[in-house]
């Protein structure tokens, strides 16, 4: 439903997400009520969805542990790219669906990264443990986001997914390799 997002999201584009009725999008995409319901429960459903395609686009050759800053960059690139939509959606009733969407790409995003490495290292790994350092992961990847959308998007994504390259790249598989390791022995 193509042209049911692009009405909203050219919506987005110049009002907040609060003020934009079904009515308004329905008459954009030249459809009826029923069709917007029969797709979508909401127009936050419809972003939603959008949000979700639009990343996972532009992931698809970056979701390997090798890509993390690439596609980490994405996303936040992403986001700059649509600022108004993004502002407009942010500052609005749909704020903490939106994150949980951020979190949801995130969370499949770095949970493939750990079976890299575990693959990539031959250790195989508690999905107890998975779930712990993608959830330590997530907290840096959902925090440096919606800091960048929370202050604007004015800082350019490079700089951001560079400086956590250069605190993250150097040690990170070496301390999954004894985090690994570690648990694996005392099994």
């Amino acid at each position: 439903m193509d042209y049911i997002q692009d009405a909203l999201i050219e919506a987005l584009e110049h009002k907040n997400l609060d003020k934009i009725t079904v009515k308004e999008i329905c008459d954009k995409a030249n459809i009826s009520r029923q069709t917007l319901y029969y797709h979508y429960g909401s127009l936050g459903d419809v972003f939603i969805s959008w949000y979700d395609e639009t990343i996972t686009e532009r992931l698809v050759e970056k979701d390997t542990y090798l890509n993390w800053v690439e596609g980490f960059r994405e996303v936040l690139q992403t986001c700059t790219d649509h600022r108004n939509v993004i502002t407009n959606v942010y500052k609005s009733s749909l704020k903490e669906d939106f994150i949980r969407a951020i979190d949801a790409v995130g969370r499949r995003y770095v949970s493939k990264a750990v079976d890299d490495v575990s693959n990539n290292l031959g250790i195989p790994i508690l999905q107890v443990d998975k779930e712990f350092m993608v959830d330590f992961y997530m907290h840096v990847f959902l925090g440096f986001t919606i800091e960048h959308i929370a202050q604007g998007m004015v800082q350019d994504p490079e700089y951001i997914t560079s400086r956590c390259a250069l605190m993250m790249n150097s040690s990170i598989t070496l301390r999954e390799q004894v985090f690994f390791e570690s648990y694996t022995k005392k099994k």
